[in-house]
C-alpha cells in the first residue's frame, strides 16, 4: 500500500497514464505546454513531443544499466503505454523527421545522454522489454537455467513480464495501415486496417524522412529473440507445460509476423548496393538477429517450403503434435518471395547472406571461427547451427526405435532448410560477384566440418532449448563465440571451401549425423546387433564401447570412430539396415535442390 491507501497497481497505473498525457503533448525549450494553435516547428526550435523526453529517460537507463526492464503494466492492453507509444510514433514519426528527427535538439545538438541513438521512443521502450541480463547469464548454463523455474519471486516476475511482451507483440497495431500511405512493395500492399504489432515495427516504421530506427534494429532484434524462443519444454502433462504451450503458440505467432515483415521490407521498391537491399542494409543489425529470432523456427521453415496453398492469409499457425510445441505454415506466395521469387528485392534468405563473417581472430585458414560484425556467427551460421541440431534430434527419435528406415523420413523434412541456407548467397542479384564469397565459403566449412559437438543432451532435447541456449551464449558474454564450443576438429581450408559445393559439404554433416543419432540412441537394429559383440569380434578394431555402453559419437577418438562407422555400415554390423539411410542423405538434398529449382524457374 501506499501512504494515501491506494494500492501499488494503483499507483503504478496512475502514473502511467500521466506519462501518456505528457507524451502526447508539446513542451518548449523552457518546459512551458504548447497548445494545439501553436504551430509545430520541431526540435530545432526547442519544441518536442513529452514521449522525445521519455525516450531519453528510457534509452539512457537502459544503456546504464543492462539488469532493467520494463514491468507488465508498461505492456498490458489496447490502452497500455507501449501501445500508444507505437501510435504517437505512427501519427506524428513523419512530422518530426522532416524536422530534424528524434534527437534533435537544436543548434547545439547536446543531446541528453550523449547518444543521438537513445532518443526514439518506440526503439528506447524496447532496449526495456528483453530478458534482463542477470537471466540471460542463467540460460547460457548447460542444461540451461530454466528463468520461469528456479528462481521462484524471480519467475513469477519475469513470467508475467514476459508473457506481456510476447502478447503485445501479437496484438493489432491501435491504428489502421492504409496502403496508400505506404511505401511501394512488389507484390504491393493491399490490406488496410489494423496490422499485427511485429510484422508492424519489422519494417513499416520508416518513411520519406526516417529509416524507422536509429541502431539499424538491434533493440527490435532483441525483443523478437526472446519472444520467439519460448524455451525448452517442461514435462508434459504439468501446469508449468500448459503455461510453455502458451508462450510457444506466441512464439510462431511472432515469427512468422516477422518473416512476413521482414519480406515486405525487401519487397520496398528501391535501389540496392552490391545486391543487397536497402532496407536489409540500414535494418543491419535486424537481419543479424534474425538468425537468433528464426533459429527454434527451422523446423516450420524447412516443413513451409514445400509451399502450401493457404486460405486467406500469409501463413497458419498449426496445433502442437505430441510432445512438440506451436509451428506455423508459410504460403506459397510468402514462400515464394523468401526463396526470391515475385518481390521487388532478394529473398529473405538471400539478404541474411549479406550479414557476411569477417576474420575478427585473425586466423586466415580457419573459415568456421569468422563472425559477423555484430558478434558471433552470422544469421545463416546460426540458422545452419539450430537445422542441423534439429535434424539431429529428430534422427536419435528416429534410430531409437530399431527401424533405421524411419531416418529416410527425417531427412526428407529437414533438406529443403538445409538446402536453401546453403544456396543462398548463390542467389544474389548481386553486381559483384565476389561479395558473398566469404559466406558462401564459410558456410560450406560449416558443413563440411560435419558440426559436431552439438550441445544436444545433457539438459538440452529440444530444438527449442538448443536455441535458447546459443541465444544466451551470446547475449551473457559467457563464452567468446558458440563457434569454439561446436567446431574442434575437421576445420576445412579456404582452399578446400572453394573446391566444394554446397550440397557436397552437407552430404559430410548428413552422414555424419547418421553415426551420431545411431550411437545416441540405444537402439541397435532390428533384428538388433549387439555392438559388445561385434566389438569382440573385431579385436584388431579400437573399441566404441565404455562401461558396456556406446561412447557418444563426437567423445569417441579417430580410431574408435573409425570402428563405430564399420559397425554401422558393414556387412556382419548394421549395414544391410542403414544402407538405405546412407543412400537417401544424398538423394534428399537433391530432391530439395530440384524443388527450389523448379520454384525459381520462371523468375
Amino acid at each position: 500500500m501506499t501512504n494515501d491507501g491506494s494500492s501499488v497497481d494503483s499507483l503504478i497505473d496512475t502514473r502511467l497514464d500521466q506519462w501518456k498525457t505528457f507524451g502526447n503533448s508539446r513542451y518548449s525549450v523552457t518546459g512551458q505546454p504548447l497548445g494545439d494553435d501553436v504551430p509545430y516547428m520541431g526540435g530545432g526550435w526547442g519544441d518536442h513531443y513529452g514521449y522525445e523526453y521519455l525516450a531519453t529517460m528510457l534509452g539512457n537507463a537502459a544503456e546504464s544499466n543492462p539488469n532493467l526492464a520494463l514491468g507488465p503494466q508498461f505492456f498490458e492492453g489496447e490502452n497500455s503505454i507501449a501501445h500508444d507509444i507505437v501510435a504517437f510514433d505512427h501519427k506524428h514519426g513523419d512530422e518530426i523527421a522532416a524536422t530534424g528527427g528524434y534527437g534533435n535538439w537544436g543548434a547545439s545538438q547536446n543531446v541528453f545522454g550523449g547518444k543521438r541513438t537513445l532518443c526514439d521512443p518506440v526503439e528506447s521502450m524496447l532496449r526495456l522489454m528483453d530478458d534482463p541480463q542477470v537471466i540471460a547469464e542463467g540460460a547460457s548454463q548447460v542444461p540451461p537455467v530454466d528463468s520461469f523455474a528456479e528462481e521462484p519471486h524471480l519467475s513469477l516476475r519475469n513470467r508475467a513480464r514476459y508473457d506481456a511482451v510476447q502478447q503485445f507483440l501479437t496484438d493489432s497495431t491501435t491504428f489502421a495501415i492504409d496502403p496508400a500511405h505506404e511505401a511501394t512493395r512488389i507484390p504491393p500492399l493491399t490490406e488496410s486496417g489494423p496490422m499485427n504489432m511485429t510484422r508492424y515495427l519489422t519494417s513499416y516504421r520508416g518513411g520519406d524522412y526516417y529509416t524507422g530506427t536509429l541502431d539499424q534494429g538491434a533493440a527490435l532484434g532483441s525483443v523478437l529473440t526472446d519472444a520467439a524462443n519460448a524455451g525448452q519444454p517442461p514435462a508434459v502433462g504439468t501446469a508449468e507445460y500448459d503455461h510453455w504451450l502458451e508462450r510457444s503458440k506466441r512464439s510462431a505467432t511472432i515469427a512468422a509476423n516477422f518473416i512476413q515483415g521482414y519480406q515486405e521490407g525487401l519487397n520496398i521498391s528501391g535501389d540496392s548496393y552490391q545486391g543487397a537491399d536497402t532496407f536489409g542494409n540500414t535494418h543491419a543489425a535486424l537481419r543479424h538477429a534474425a538468425g537468433d529470432i528464426l533459429s527454434s523456427h527451422v523446423n516450420s521453415l524447412s516443413a513451409s517450403l514445400e509451399g502450401h496453398e493457404l486460405p486467406g492469409g500469409a501463413f497458419r499457425i498449426n496445433s502442437p503434435q505430441g510432445e512438440s510445441g506451436y509451428e506455423f505454415r508459410l504460403s506459397r506466395n510468402l514462400v515464394d518471395q523468401i526463396r526470391g521469387k515475385g518481390g521487388g528485392g532478394n529473398g529473405l534468405f538471400t539478404d541474411l547472406a549479406f550479414d557476411q563473417p569477417f576474420d575478427i581472430n585473425n586466423t586466415p585458414d580457419d573459415l568456421n571461427d569468422d563472425e559477423s560484425l555484430y558478434g558471433g556467427p552470422t544469421a545463416l551460421a546460426k540458422l545452419l547451427h539450430a537445422s542441423v541440431a534439429g535434424q539431429q534430434i529428430d534422427l536419435t527419435t528416429a534410430a531409437a526405435t530399431g527401424d533405421f528406415s524411419s531416418m529416410t523420413a527425417v531427412q526428407d523434412r529437414w533438406a529443403p532448410v538445409l538446402d536453401a541456407i546453403t544456396a543462398a548467397p548463390g542467389q544474389a542479384r548481386i553486381e559483384t560477384s565476389t561479395v558473398l564469397d566469404a559466406t558462401n565459403r564459410q558456410l560450406k566449412s560449416l558443413a563440411a566440418s560435419g558440426l559436431g559437438a552439438l550441445p544436444l543432451g545433457g539438459g538440452i532435447n529440444s530444438l527449442d532449448g538448443f536455441s535458447k541456449w546459443v541465444i544466451n551464449q551470446g547475449k551473457s558474454g559467457a563464452v567468446n563465440s558458440f563457434l569454439d564450443n561446436v567446431f574442434f576438429t575437421n576445420n576445412v581450408s579456404v582452399a578446400e571451401a572453394g573446391q566444394l559445393s554446397a550440397h557436397q559439404a552437407l552430404e559430410v554433416t548428413q552422414q555424419a549425423a547418421i553415426y551420431r543419432a545411431i550411437a545416441a540412441s540405444g537402439s541397435y537394429g532390428n533384428p538388433p546387433v549387439d555392438p559388445a559383440l561385434f566389438c569382440d569380434a573385431h579385436r584388431g578394431l579400437e573399441s566404441f564401447m565404455a562401461d558396456g555402453e556406446v561412447i557418444p559419437y563426437d567423445a569417441m577418438t579417430a580410431d574408435q570412430q573409425s570402428a563405430f562407422q564399420q559397425y554401422v555400415v558393414g556387412s556382419d554390423g548394421l549395414g544391410s539396415q542403414t544402407a538405405g539411410v546412407f543412400t537417401h542423405s544424398g538423394e534428399a538434398l537433391n530432391t530439395a535442390r530440384t524443388e527450389r529449382e523448379e520454384a525459381l524457374k520462371d523468375e
